[in-house]
């Protein structure tokens, strides 16, 4: 769904609808951070399968943080859009 959610986004960034883009970017993000929270509460068989998760979710919530970036950099909101760029680059050391 986070996939899903986020290629919405994009799409309609891409098509600059942006008001709709930021709705699907926050329903990514909302899920995304919802499922990093309960990836430590979780039982899974092995090592490996949890770290393909943690390792999918990281790279989705970079992704989400960068098109917030693209988002406020077109928005000319360059305060906003300079906070996003930190997150993202953040999330793209941790993976």
């Amino acid at each position: 769904m986070v996939r899903l959610l986020y290629g919405m986004a994009d799409l309609y960034y891409k098509t600059e609808k942006y008001d709709s883009a930021f709705l699907r970017l926050d329903g990514a993000y909302y899920l995304c951070s919802n499922y990093l929270d309960k990836i430590n509460h979780h039982f899974y068989g092995n090592l490996n399968e949890k770290m393909e998760d943690e390792i999918y979710l990281k790279s989705y919530m970079e992704k989400i943080y960068r098109l917030y970036y693209n988002l406020y950099t077109v928005l000319d909101n360059k305060d906003k859009a300079f906070e996003y760029y930190k997150k993202a680059t953040q999330w793209s050391d941790s993976i």
